[in-house]
């Protein structure tokens, strides 16, 4: 599996009379301060950090991964790619997904008779198997098995028999 590590840069804006400080991946000039509505009152620190990004098979590009999936399943390479591969496949691969969440995403589950967790469980069964068949040869190349998707959370039993199908499953992994 292909990771890399990239210095991302940030920009970390103080403002010097109440203390609110806010970040920005990209350069501003913040004017007012929400908390304290101070002019010109902001100090701007520039810091970089490391971010884990991961290669996708499908978009032959780079993203970056989720520090919570990192952490999840630090000691297994394997399950750690599928489930930051269902994560940006369902961000950046299916636009259906981002559109019918839009910009107010989070607010939208909070709407009559939409059931965001019910959804987005949904999704990621269909970005499982969809993963399967765009990047099965990537998948075998690099040994992964049916052991390796059942670590994932929710995965039904149709997703897990198309993986033992197509990529076998490793009776002494089990």
């Amino acid at each position: 599996m292909e990771y890399k590590t990239y210095k991302t840069q940030l920009y970390i804006y103080t403002c010097e009379k109440c203390g609110n400080e806010f970040s920005r991946n990209y350069q501003c000039e913040p004017f007012e301060c929400h908390s304290c509505h101070g002019y010109g009152t902001f100090k701007e620190e520039k810091v970089k950090i490391d971010e884990l990004h991961q290669f996708c098979p499908i978009c032959k590009s780079y993203f970056k991964t989720s520090n919570h999936l990192n952490e999840v399943f630090r000691n297994d390479d394997r399950a750690r790619w599928l489930a930051n591969m269902v994560m940006h496949y369902r961000h950046d691969h299916l636009i259906s997904w981002d559109s019918t969440w839009g910009r107010n995403g989070y607010a939208n589950r909070f709407l009559p008779n939409v059931d965001y967790d019910t959804e987005k469980i949904k999704v990621n069964e269909r970005a499982k198997r969809q993963i399967l068949r765009k990047c099965k040869n990537y998948l075998i190349k690099n040994g992964f098995n049916a052991n390796d998707i059942l670590k994932l959370q929710n995965t039904e039993p149709k997703t897990t028999a198309l993986y033992e199908k197509i990529l076998g499953y490793d009776k002494k992994a089990a």
